[in-house]
């Protein structure tokens, strides 16, 4: 068998397949266990509840015509995640045979080294927000018209018998690639380096081989000039465009000291981009040899890169083989071309006053766009360093290999947030199976990673109709709103917001405080002013309690149809939480014997906040005060003994709860003295 493989050339053909294969260990084995995260529930909620043309006004703030995209795919991709990420994961395999199509046409002879690099630049590790598949379609489709268009570009030129028609076509890739992102508008400069390159057979003489390269760059120039002068207009125009080209404006006021931070933001971020970014790929904590899930993603890591070596090394051109002088050449082209890309691919992040080396939330992504860059120079290196084409295989094989299982230990966090964000939905729609519009949304830390579920939210509870853009609810974190404003907000201010078209208004006296920390809390907790004998809450959540309104809560649905199953998932099995949650309901209903009911249900079915999901005595709560107002007086003390034991910390609330629903116990002395109450 191994003399069989040994004897095996693969093609280009089968590069197709290699590249696939490498996207979908990378991005595709966790697929069916991601949600949404953040401005993903943005542009669902716009699919979900209003007409196509809210998107026009969505991105009109600061990318005006960047909306077509999801006028063209979202009728029919609709509001399933798994068809977003099948989507978004297929366009970036596309954007990535595009490279190596468009490159592969600039270098013919030697397009089985630009598979090499194309095959690093589908898991180059420096952009690691895959599964944030909505938002990210939008940079993996204007990548793809980008290699489309340089690829068309250069096959006009090869082609002069069709040129005016793949000319046309190409213009139209640019255009419709530009109106997405300015971020692509540096790598636009890369246009007349690559034509240069193109005409180097044509002729010996330097001045004509720049005459026919300006010539054939002139139609794309006109195009780039335009929208960037557009581009700058509407920045000047629009003061809260968040994407304004600061760094120009900032050149006419303090040329040298803009230069010189110019150069030190370039300097920070191809180090990062080249160098450093390649650190995550192999830390210490990667090492869990116990735990189950580092296991197999170390199994994919050694499978991809024994994989990847053996298929480069058995990589083979289709053309024949190329001459030392040649290749040497054309290594030196590929290092230059791809510093080039690296520094106009960050050029107009610059441009905006931000980096992607200070490693903020999201930030990665503005190195996105010299991914493919840095894949060249990388490649290019590598070239140059090793002789031996197995040597080489080795060294792709393992740089791929961790860059997959960087990739993959991400998802799988994304997927855990996932996790966390489907019980916080539900657990919510059941303790609040309706909430009234106009409600304030509290917490002193966000529920879950990589979400602000204010639009979750707005997705989870059915909206009211007529096409308003007017949020029902907003989630504020108190250390960013309350803290600072107390006496304003417990007086009963009115709390506005704005997020693009959306705008939300209520009274800070309409709030809900929500708190889930696991493993402090098994379920998710909706409080109220009674919890202020609850231990383990921030100091804010306290001073924060007067504002609970749990007459919000309304106890019925306002349609069967939510929360909708195709986003959030099917209702998950009715475990402890369910009961939890359904019995705080109750409770606020006053409605005890459906209390005690569901007390009876969960303990018949094994259910009990000591056990399995949750393990605070919190959820004990509503059971014994269940059990209190009906005179159920032994089960009351049973539970409130079985609470106090587990977490002495709860002596105050317990105490509390018995002085305020206990009334009539025949032995309240007894209860009292065994919980320490005052």
């Amino acid at each position: 068998m191994f003399h069989f493989l040994a004897r095996v050339k693969f093609s280009l053909r089968w590069y197709v397949l290699a590249l696939l294969a490498v996207c979908l260990l990378a991005f595709g084995l966790l697929i069916p266990r991601l949600g949404f995260y953040w401005d993903d529930f943005e542009t669902i909620l716009l699919i979900k509840q209003y007409p196509l043309a809210e998107f026009w006004r969505y991105f009109g703030a600061n990318r005006p015509l960047a909306g077509w995209t999801y006028v063209l795919v979202s009728p029919l991709l609709g509001t399933r995640p798994l068809v977003w990420h099948i989507f978004t994961l297929a366009l970036r395999w596309l954007s990535v045979l595009g490279m190596w199509w468009a490159f592969a046409s600039l270098w013919p002879r030697c397009r089985f080294v630009v598979g090499w690099a194309a095959m690093l630049f589908a898991v180059y590790p420096i952009f690691v927000q895959q599964p944030i598949a909505v938002a990210y379609h939008q940079h993996w489709m204007a990548y793809l018209l980008y290699f489309l268009s340089l690829g068309l570009m250069i096959r006009a030129t090869r082609h002069p018998r069709h040129g005016v028609l793949l000319t046309i076509l190409a213009v139209v890739a640019q255009i419709l690639n530009l109106v997405i992102f300015e971020y692509f508008y540096g790598v636009e400069l890369l246009r007349p380096f690559l034509l240069w390159l193109v005409f180097e057979g044509s002729t010996k003489d330097r001045g004509k081989r720049l005459l026919l390269a300006v010539k054939h760059w002139l139609p794309y120039l006109v195009v780039m000039v335009a929208f960037l002068g557009w581009r700058v207009y509407f920045a000047a125009t629009a003061p809260s465009d968040t994407d304004r080209p600061v760094l120009l404006f900032d050149l006419l006021k303090q040329p040298f000291a803009t230069l010189l931070w110019l150069l030190q933001m370039a300097l920070q971020d191809m180090l990062f981009i080249l160098v450093t970014g390649w650190y995550r790929t192999l830390q210490p904590q990667m090492v869990e040899l116990a735990a189950n899930f580092s296991a197999l993603v170390w199994l994919v890591v050694v499978v991809s890169a024994i994989g990847v070596m053996f298929f480069l090394n058995r990589f083979e051109e289709e053309g024949g083989q190329v001459e030392s002088g040649e290749e040497k050449r054309f290594i030196y082209q590929m290092a230059w071309v791809g510093l080039l890309a690296v520094f106009l691919g960050t050029l107009p992040v610059w441009m905006t006053g931000r980096q992607s080396s200070l490693l903020a939330q999201n930030a990665d992504r503005f190195s996105l766009v010299s991914m493919f860059g840095a894949s060249l120079v990388l490649t290019a290196v590598i070239w140059w360093l090793i002789a031996r084409k197995f040597q080489r295989a080795l060294i792709f094989g393992i740089l791929i290999g961790l860059s997959v299982g960087l990739h993959l230990r991400v998802a799988n966090e994304y997927r855990w947030s996932w996790v966390a964000q489907q019980r916080v939905y539900w657990q919510l729609f059941w303790r609040a199976p309706a909430i009234e519009p106009n409600t304030n949304i509290l917490a002193d830390d966000y529920l879950f990673s990589f979400v602000d579920p204010t639009f979750s939210f707005n997705l989870l509870y059915l909206q009211p109709s007529g096409g308003s853009t007017r949020l029902s609810y907003y989630f504020n974190l108190l250390d960013r709103h309350f803290e600072g404003n107390e006496s304003a907000w417990l007086m009963g201010t009115q709390i506005r917001a704005e997020r693009r078209q959306f705008n939300f208004s209520a009274s800070s006296l309409d709030s809900l405080i929500l708190f889930y920390n696991p493993p402090v809390t098994g379920c998710l907790w909706v409080l109220s002013a009674e919890d202020k004998d609850t231990p383990y809450l921030s100091s804010l959540v306290y001073k924060a309690l007067p504002l609970v309104n749990l007459n919000r809560i309304r106890p019925q649905p306002a349609s069967s149809d939510y929360p909708p199953r195709e986003i959030f998932g099917n209702e998950p099995e009715h475990g402890w939480c369910y009961y939890y949650q359904r019995a705080e309901l109750a409770r606020q209903m006053q409605d005890w014997q459906q209390v005690v009911w569901l007390a009876e249900q969960a303990r018949q079915k094994g259910y009990s906040p000591g056990e399995g999901v949750s393990e605070s005595p919190h959820e004990w709560l509503p059971f014994i005060e269940g059990y209190l107002r009906l005179g159920f007086w032994q089960e009351a003390e049973q539970l409130t003994l079985a609470a106090y034991q587990s977490d002495a910390q709860y002596s105050q609330a317990l105490c509390r709860l018995w002085q305020r629903a206990g009334e009539g116990a025949p032995d309240v002395s007894g209860i009292r003295a065994a919980l320490n109450c005052p």
